[in-house]
């Protein structure tokens, strides 16, 4: 239902637009079986942002079920994923292009653009930040995202074991999204966030390190000079 709420904001993601007055779903409520997309968290958002952010959120909710390991897994790779390959034909003959079946065993092996995924996912924070905080990433920050290798998850678990402002967490859909954030005393726009789809699903492949696996995904907010002095990528790969 339309809400005044939103629309007396400006959209979280591109910070110039009004958002439309039904904001956006952070977590597309097509990650989620029907009965778990009650009081999912939504920001602000412009129709145009919205658009954009729909076409990873399609892709994904595609792609990523093939590996899901919480207790909805099965229901939904059975159930929501092949109506949606049928709606993209195209996207249903490179996954079985590039599907393959592993030892037995072992997962099947299914084909992910990991650059979309984490693009995804730095959208996902932005929001969230507002979500949780009402707070507005200045021009002057931006977010990173990245897949958690097992260097990286340890590198995370040292940032949030420092005492932080604030902190949020929420398991949404039994499993299906879980994640934790914190955002600094000192700079109340520097935060970290850590998140876990479909019970933790093992992900390899990244262009930038092809033999690592991950079963997280990290993000960041900085400013741009922390980045520039703080490569982010290099610590969690």
């Amino acid at each position: 239902m339309p809400s005044k709420k939103y629309s007396q904001h400006l959209c979280v993601y591109c910070r110039a637009k009004h958002s439309t007055p039904t904001a956006d779903h952070i977590f597309a409520r097509e990650f989620f079986l029907i009965p778990d997309r009650g009081s999912l968290p939504k920001a602000p958002c412009c129709g145009e942002c919205g658009a954009e952010k729909s076409k990873d959120e399609h892709y994904l909710t595609a792609v990523l079920p093939f590996g899901g390991l919480h207790s909805g897994a099965r229901e939904n790779l059975t159930t929501m994923v092949p109506k949606r390959l049928a709606r993209n034909k195209k996207l249903h003959q490179e996954l079985a292009v590039g599907m393959r079946i592993s030892e037995v065993g072992k997962p099947t092996v299914v084909p992910l653009d990991t650059s979309r995924l984490e693009r995804l996912f730095e959208r996902i924070t932005v929001g969230l930040v507002w979500h949780h905080w009402e707070c507005y990433l200045p021009a002057t920050h931006r977010v990173e995202a990245a897949l958690l290798s097992p260097h990286g998850e340890a590198f995370f678990d040292s940032l949030f074991a420092m005492p932080p402002k604030e902190r949020a967490f929420a398991n949404l859909g039994n499993g299906t999204i879980e994640y934790a954030g914190a955002r600094s005393h000192g700079e109340e726009t520097f935060s970290i966030w850590r998140y876990r789809v479909y019970g933790g699903l093992q992900m390899t492949g990244d262009i930038d390190a092809p033999n690592v696996t991950s079963h997280g995904i990290g993000c960041m907010t900085a400013s741009n000079g922390f980045f520039e002095r703080n490569p982010f990528k290099s610590h969690v790969r």
